[in-house]
C-alpha cells in the first residue's frame, strides 16, 4: 500500500481535467492504496508569491499554509498534478509550486550547485487540452512542457517522472474519446505498484 496526493488545479467541476482527478482517486482507492486530494480552488490556496515570502523562504520560514502543503508532499510516495494547458500551466499550480516547491524545502545550494531534496517521490502529469496531440508533437510545444515541467520542476526538485500523458483534442461533449484516456491513466497508475 503507497500514500497517492493528486494535486489538482481546474475549477471547472464538469471538465475532463475533474474527470481524470475521478477516475484516478477510484482507481487507486479500489486498489487499496491511501489518497489524498488536494483541489487547489476548492481548498482556496492563494498563489501570489509576495516579496515577503520569498525573504522568508531563503530563511526557512513558511507560513501555515505552506508547511501544510509541504506535509502532504512529505507524506506522499507518489504525487500526480492533474491540471489543463491553457498557456501553459494555470497560474493556480505556477503560484503552488512557487510557493510549495520553494527553496529548502524542494531544492538547496550545495558547492555543487543546486540538488533536488525530493529524492525519494515519484511523479505523474495528466494534462488535458483542447489542442491536437499532433499540433503540439509538429510545432514542438509537447517536448517544450516535458522539459519545462518534467525536468525544470520535478527532476529538478529530485523527483523522478513515472509519465506524462498530454490528452488532446478532446471537446467536451465527446466522452467516447475520453473514456479511452481514462483507461490509459488506469495503464499508466499500474506502473508505480512496483
Amino acid at each position: 500500500m503507497k500514500n497517492y496526493l493528486i494535486v489538482y488545479s481546474n475549477p471547472d467541476d464538469k471538465s475532463f481535467s475533474f474527470d481524470i482527478k475521478n477516475r484516478i482517486k477510484e482507481f487507486l482507492k479500489d486498489k487499496g492504496h491511501r489518497v489524498q486530494v488536494r483541489d487547489l480552488y476548492k481548498i482556496g490556496f492563494n498563489p501570489l508569491l509576495t516579496d515577503c515570502e520569498i525573504r522568508d523562504f531563503e530563511r526557512g520560514v513558511y507560513s501555515t499554509d505552506i508547511l501544510e502543503e509541504q506535509a502532504f508532499i512529505k507524506w506522499a510516495d507518489v504525487i500526480i498534478f492533474v491540471f489543463p494547458i491553457w498557456w501553459g500551466i494555470p497560474a493556480m499550480l505556477k503560484g503552488y509550486i512557487d510557493k510549495v516547491f520553494s527553496y529548502g524545502f524542494a531544492y538547496e545550494a550545495t558547492p555543487q550547485g543546486m540538488r533536488g531534496k525530493l529524492t525519494d517521490k515519484k511523479v505523474y502529469r495528466f494534462s488535458s487540452m483542447r489542442t491536437l496531440n499532433e499540433t503540439y508533437d509538429k510545432n514542438g510545444y509537447k517536448s517544450a512542457l516535458i522539459n519545462m515541467i518534467d525536468k525544470g520542476i520535478f527532476e529538478y526538485a529530485g523527483m523522478e517522472v513515472i509519465e506524462s500523458k498530454l490528452f488532446g483534442g478532446l471537446p467536451r461533449e465527446d466522452r467516447k474519446i475520453g473514456e479511452e484516456y481514462l483507461y490509459q491513466v488506469e495503464d499508466s497508475l499500474k506502473k508505480s505498484f512496483n
